[in-house]
């Protein structure tokens, strides 16, 4: 399936378009089909700050 991803972290970091495995459902869960979703703020405070951007959420 495609995944936006960011293989670093930092000012220069960019959002690339990549082919993830697709999840599989466990047991008690279950899998959700996605027609549309975008980058939001935090998505770019992570780009930009890697995991100081969320250890306090």
């Amino acid at each position: 399936m495609k995944a936006m991803l960011i293989h670093a972290y930092g000012e220069n970091a960019v959002f690339k378009v990549g082919d993830v495995e697709q999840p599989v459902a466990r047991d008690g869960h279950v899998l959700v089909k996605i027609a549309a979703s975008s980058v939001n703020t935090v998505d770019t405070m992570i780009r930009r700050m890697g995991k100081v951007a969320v250890q306090h959420t």
